[in-house]
């Protein structure tokens, strides 16, 4: 758990506090309290943007930094790239 909390100061703010709200009809379905996340309001529409802030944050300055990706990781990997000036 304080790994959970010490990652918070490094993540950008957009991608903390995700509304959430439990999904009536879905509960029905599942018989259970299912509660749903609306991660598209953040600015790259996805839930992967903590883990990339969180990543950027520990390299240390100019160390090389390769991603393979186009999909969702790499544009959060992009997002947070850019507030270090690594693009």
């Amino acid at each position: 758990m304080n790994k959970i909390r010490g990652a918070i100061p490094l993540i950008d703010p957009s991608f903390l506090n995700t509304p959430q709200f439990i999904s009536k009809g879905l509960s029905d379905v599942f018989n259970c309290q299912l509660m749903v996340k609306i991660e598209t309001l953040n600015p790259i529409k996805s839930f992967k943007g903590r883990g990339a802030e969180l990543l950027i944050a520990q390299i240390e300055e100019y160390d090389p930094i390769v991603c393979a990706s186009a999909g969702n990781f790499g544009q959060a990997m992009a997002y947070a790239c850019q507030k270090k000036k690594y693009l």
